[in-house]
């Protein structure tokens, strides 16, 4: 039995990963729906585990023979840890120092700009449309190479995030602070905003 108010309810079910009936005098019956994993409102914090005679190595195991588990191939140094979500983040600290250890990836990114010189291509349409008769500023598209690429914003905000999930081990954190560090130049995405479309590597 848990204490709830009718809006963090409604979260735990849509969220899948277990039901929340309600009792009676705020206080909800919470039971999981067959899933594993984590969910979070401003008043509580659920976290559904595999049962003990499964634990979190096997579990990791079973969904290797998933059709599309989301893992790479490549293998990777590790330690057992009992907390899913600090296994989750020593991975994606492993795997975001891997891809910034040559330094930030940089890529060309296509501007658009209103400047006074002349710079890639003038957009005819938006010059006539936005400034018609006028000669400057000059609408024009370039290519830039820089680190501002959907890549790295995709990582910058998958480090975000998991730097805001609780119980994660003080040492992870301070890695992914780290790394975050070195996309301070790449933009940040919103939260809730869609992936900007992105090339995989390989």
């Amino acid at each position: 039995m848990e204490r709830l108010d009718a809006a963090s309810a409604a979260f735990v079910n849509a969220s899948g990963l277990a039901k929340a009936s309600p009792m009676g005098m705020g206080l909800y019956r919470i039971e999981p729906a067959g899933k594993v994993g984590s969910v979070r409102t401003a008043t509580l914090q659920l976290d559904v585990r595999p049962k003990d005679r499964l634990g979190l190595s096997r579990l990791l195991f079973l969904l290797s023979y998933a059709g599309n588990q989301g893992f790479r191939a490549d293998s990777v140094a590790a330690a057992e840890d009992r907390e899913l979500w600090s296994a989750l983040a020593e991975s994606l600290a492993q795997m975001a120092e891997r891809a910034l250890g040559r330094g930030v990836l940089q890529g060309y990114l296509t501007v658009d700009e209103s400047l006074r010189t002349v710079k890639g291509r003038i957009r005819i349409s938006d010059q006539i449309s936005r400034r018609p008769g006028m000669l400057v500023p000059l609408e024009v598209s370039y290519d830039e190479f820089t680190e501002d690429i959907a890549e790295n914003r995709i990582l910058r905000a998958a480090l975000e995030r998991m730097g805001q999930v609780p119980r994660v081990r003080p040492e992870v954190l301070s890695r992914l602070r780290q790394l975050k560090g070195k996309l301070d130049a790449v933009t940040r995405l919103p939260a809730g905003a869609p992936l900007p479309p992105w090339t995989p590597a390989g």
